[in-house]
């Protein structure tokens, strides 16, 4: 990460880098012509968080009142507790349904979860995060100047049309790093311009029949959300983390059963590998994964669950939420992880006791990247289950 350092001479490997602001580092901050400190109340809600965090506390909110977070669609309940629980766990929204279902306005109703305004460094053509900035221009003012100006970003919702004439410029944009070593100044169209999935920064990015996009450019967005980077035309990877919810996404136990079916039957006959392991999205459920494979007479092995016990209080415990509490119960093996998270070793027993609670027949094991020793029970299951 990239220090804060003023009067820094910024050149494109500087602003490749991340730039990240403390309290300490930052400079001052103008909105509506007056200083403001952004790192208390009123303000630091409307800066540094994510729209899926923003959505999450929204959802869960109107869990615990008993109110439908997207009143705005009539009946779909099925549609909408799915929605909830993918939204939950981080994953990204497919609407399917003719022309006529609803598919926009479930996504508006979604972006609706969104605060109605965020704080973003004026004019920015991304809105960014004074705190957490992207675009270049951006960077070199928080590196640079001890005054930056403010401005508030009404709720973003972009759609982004599913028109097979779609170019890089209009989906992507332009980036351009070679205009930045020849001195064009970094508001210049010429050395960035965004497209529409840059525009949805910080909010909401509807792709609208998704499936009609160029695979090229599916390719470019897969690299620009998954990978936060761009490659640009002259050839440079460029740096670029947008934080956006995409309603586009798929899981294997709901929408992809007969192609998992068919890849395992290619995989075997092709390969003839020994095993294959099946890491589904965080929305799936193991049940219907299982029951796919044994209609297919597919041979399958353990289910493993992974509870994140930075957030087992919201997924798992709370009620609300059906869906953790449904993966618990329909794995073999359940792995504690983060536990270098946990707030005590108490906290982690406490959770364990809980999780038994759910699923009295699973195996409960724990994990922390930091120590490697706790790996080491988790491979020789593994090794065990293949042995046999």
């Amino acid at each position: 990460m990239f220090k804060v350092k003023k009067g820094i001479t910024t050149d494109p490997d500087a602003l490749m880098q991340e730039v990240k602001l403390s309290r300490h580092s930052s400079p001052r901050f103008i909105l509506d012509n007056e200083e403001i400190d952004l790192w208390n109340d009123p303000y630091n809600v409307f800066v540094g968080k994510s729209p899926i965090e923003y959505i999450r506390k929204h959802v869960l909110s109107c869990e615990r009142k008993g109110i439908d977070p997207f009143h705005d669609v009539v009946g779909k309940y099925r549609e909408k507790d799915l929605i909830k629980n993918a939204l939950m766990s981080g994953s990204q929204v497919l609407l399917k349904g003719k022309k006529g279902y609803g598919k926009t306005t479930i996504s508006k109703s979604i972006a609706k979860l969104l605060p109605s305004r965020i704080i973003g460094i004026k004019d920015c053509k991304i809105h960014d995060d004074p705190i957490e900035p992207t675009c270049f221009s951006c960077k070199k003012k928080v590196l640079e100047d001890e005054v930056i100006e403010l401005e508030w970003v009404p709720r973003i919702w972009v759609r982004i049309p599913g028109d097979p004439m779609l170019t890089t410029r209009q989906l992507i944009g332009g980036i351009s790093i070679q205009r930045i070593r020849e001195g064009y100044d970094l508001d210049h169209p010429e050395v960035f311009v965004p497209g529409r999935a840059l525009k949805a920064n910080r909010g909401v990015g509807y792709f609208d029949e998704l499936g009609a996009v160029p695979s090229s450019l599916q390719t470019m967005l897969h690299e620009l959300f998954e990978e936060n980077q761009v490659t640009t035309s002259e050839g440079d990877i460029v740096p670029f983390k947008i934080d956006t919810l995409e309603i586009a996404g798929g899981c294997i136990c709901c929408t992809m059963a007969a192609s998992l079916i068919k890849t395992l039957e290619t995989l075997k006959n092709n390969f003839n590998p020994d095993f294959v392991i099946l890491e589904p999205s965080g929305i799936a459920y193991p049940a219907q994964i299982t029951e796919s494979l044994d209609r297919s007479g597919t041979p399958r092995g353990l289910i493993f669950a992974l509870v994140d016990i930075s957030r087992f209080e919201e997924i798992i415990r709370f009620q609300g939420i059906r869906l953790g509490r449904r993966q618990v119960e329909e794995s073999d093996i359940i792995i504690i992880n983060k536990i270098d998270l946990a707030t005590s070793e108490e906290y982690i027993k406490e959770s364990a006791k809980f999780l038994k609670e759910v699923n009295t027949s699973a195996e409960i094991l724990t994990h922390s990247i930091k120590d490697s020793a706790t790996i080491e029970p988790i491979i020789d299951r593994l090794i065990l289950e293949l042995g046999e």
